[in-house]
């Protein structure tokens, strides 16, 4: 008897054991990065000896003006540092290996640059420079990521000396989950502080196309889209809404405004393009007159920039605007997102609730993960703008502050290699591959007039679904807004699709909105793993109550068996 307790309790401390060393394995799994980021950084860089010989070099890739077929030589390759090298971790990426092909080069073209990186697959990166005189930021994404990995300058870019400050690493779990790592000059406590010494001369061509045609001076130009633009007020408060007059011959994806003062300058970017379009003083705009002296025009894949005081390669334009900029007591803070430093992250900590914080993100997507942890679990509001689209994210929804890329893309469905072939019809909304968003976020997605011409005014958006090659409703029924903006809200980042109607139900895998897909998180399989050692221990239990009735059905048949032989002695 004695014997067979001491087994039962031994079987129950086993599963004991094992059910809460399985626990906390999966527990911990989800701070892997922690762990095992904070061994290679004890370590200092990691170093891959694969992955720093000489034959990661691009000699033959050095052509100042580089097309983007020219950006794709076999030259370029970096056999030795690619992941194959290295193991395979979750949550886990580190770089060894950033440089580019040359040093000089001109706006539009394609530069081919050395990226070695350790851990997890890596499957996109964005890399960002500054004007070291004006500060100017702008954001490439390297393209051809795994294979002959390149870069190309913005059309827009200003000519200059820039510094490369940053890059945000996006990487692939084992179960297709994504994650973000960030190197550089960021303001992220949880990313690495890298000084990469890299530094690329931006000149700005000659404009050379169909259109060109020249003034009365000789000067070449090409065909002005930007007809006339006047500002609305002659004064307003840092935080204010100013409105514009602009009328182009083509459609904007964005606007970029340049004012100056005698002393400073003011960058803002219109919104709402194609209904009273107007801007927002920036929270950190100093007092004075301010001049506006330049336009960007970005459309299509070209931007076209206007000065108003003869800088060399730009289109010459009279502007006859100013505006007198005061003090103010806004509701929101207005930023940049090139202008979000340390002291601009102190300040919006410490601000009050029930404050909004708007964040234009048209020259540099990359938001820092600080912008959340500032509103995470507080009644305040962060907006960010790309080009003439927003996502939206509050305070009390934020659940894991991480670095992101805002970018959004809006193209028909007939351009989509994957989708066309399913659909033939609607719009795709494409963001970064970020993975699962810091909180939940709602997206307000405007559309020029081609590809309003798309959709009706009620539509569905579903999200596409690339490993399984099928849809997930989102949402139905849904209007566009008075402001113009189709909206709906996204828990993590992929490719969407706005459509006139409903699906065929062959194409769609669910209807459930909750598309943050419970099957692909940790918590199914601790579920399971629950449910099982319950199953066991509830099996175990059985098997001790049916022993324990068999012992005493034994003891009973044993006394009524003694009875019954001491009636027959007697």
């Amino acid at each position: 008897m004695k014997f067979e307790k001491n087994n039962v309790r031994i079987v129950l401390s086993v599963i004991s054991v094992i059910a809460l060393g399985i626990l906390v394995g999966y527990s911990l799994n989800g701070n892997n990065s922690f762990i095992e980021g904070a061994l290679y950084n004890a370590a200092g860089e990691a170093t891959t000896p694969n992955a720093t010989t000489a034959n990661a070099t691009t000699p033959n890739a050095t052509t100042p003006n580089a097309t983007t077929p020219n950006a794709t030589t076999p030259n370029a390759t970096t056999p030795n540092a690619s992941d194959s090298n290295a193991s395979i971790k979750d949550n886990i990426m580190y770089l060894y290996q950033l440089d580019l092909s040359v040093k000089t080069a001109t706006a539009g073209d394609a530069i081919n640059i050395t990226l070695g990186t350790g851990g997890a697959c890596n499957s996109g990166a964005t890399i960002v420079f500054k004007n070291k005189s004006s500060n100017e930021v702008f954001t490439t994404t390297v393209e051809s990521i795994n294979n002959n990995p390149y870069i190309v300058i913005p059309k827009n870019v200003t000519a200059g000396k820039y510094k490369l400050t940053d890059i945000l690493l996006t990487g692939i779990n084992s179960d297709n989950t994504t994650f973000t790592r960030q190197y550089g000059e960021s303001l992220d406590d949880n990313s690495i502080y890298a000084d990469f010494g890299i530094e690329l001369e931006i000149n700005v061509p000659v404009v050379n196309n169909s259109e060109i045609k020249s003034d009365n001076s000789g000067m070449v130009l090409a065909e002005k889209k930007l007809e006339s633009i006047t500002i609305n007020s002659s004064t307003a408060k840092v935080g204010d809404k100013v409105y514009v007059n602009i009328k182009t011959k083509k459609d904007t994806a964005s606007v970029k405004l340049t004012f100056k003062s005698d002393t400073d300058s003011m960058i803002v970017y219109l919104k709402s393009l194609a209904n009273k379009p107007y801007f927002e003083v920036p929270t950190n705009t100093k007092t004075g007159t301010y001049k506006l002296t330049g336009v960007s025009l970005k459309y299509d894949i070209m931007t076209e920039t206007y000065t108003g005081i003869n800088e060399p390669g730009l289109i010459p334009f009279e502007f006859n605007s100013t505006i007198k900029i005061t003090d103010g007591n806004s509701k929101s803070y207005v930023y940049n997102n090139e202008d979000v430093n340390k002291d601009v992250i102190y300040e919006l900590y410490n601000t009050n609730d029930n404050k909004d914080i708007i964040i234009n993100a048209s020259s540099n997507p990359v938001i820092n993960s600080e912008l959340f942890n500032v509103i995470k679990g507080k009644n305040k509001k962060l907006t960010i703008n790309y080009n003439d689209n927003q996502i939206i994210f509050n305070g009390k929804d934020i659940t894991d502050a991480k670095t992101i890329d805002v970018s959004i893309a809006v193209d028909k469905v007939e351009n989509s290699e994957d989708i066309s072939k399913l659909i033939n019809s609607g719009l795709v909304v494409n963001f970064k591959d970020n993975g699962t968003l810091p909180g939940k976020a709602l997206v307000r997605v405007k559309l020029n007039d081609e590809l309003n011409k798309e959709l009706k005014n009620r539509i569905y958006v579903y999200y596409y679904d690339d490993i399984d090659n099928n849809f997930n409703l989102i949402a139905s029924n849904v209007k566009k807004s008075l402001d113009g903006y189709y909206q709906f809200t996204i828990t993590h980042n992929s490719n969407y699709v706005l459509v006139n109607n409903k699906l065929d139900s062959k194409l769609v895998a669910t209807d459930n909105s909750n598309i943050v897909s419970f099957q692909k998180s940790n918590k199914l399989y601790l579920l399971l793993i629950g449910v099982g050692v319950l199953v066991i221990i509830g099996a175990v239990v059985v098997i001790i109550v049916a022993k324990n009735n068999n012992k005493k059905t034994g003891a009973h048949s044993k006394i009524n068996n003694d009875k019954k032989t001491d009636k027959k002695k007697n």
